[in-house]
């Protein structure tokens, strides 16, 4: 049960942090259409930041996978 809610914990904080870079660029506007492209470098960060827990590493590369990113 514990390792589920640790889960958990992971995948929102993920969630959370991909949701504010997005934010983040998105407000600055570039007027290309560059907030996927923010979203998926943002996970890209995450995905390869060795200092995240497996766990949110885990879920931003399925984050990454769902939107297509290459």
């Amino acid at each position: 049960m514990n390792r589920m809610s640790r889960f958990g914990a992971a995948v929102t904080m993920a969630v959370t942090m991909a949701s504010v870079s997005t934010v983040r660029l998105e407000a600055k506007g570039d007027g290309h259409g560059g907030g996927t492209a923010a979203l998926c470098n943002a996970l890209l960060g995450v995905i390869n930041n060795t200092d995240f827990p497996q766990a949110i590493r885990d879920a931003a590369q399925r984050t990454f996978d769902l939107l297509g990113c290459s």
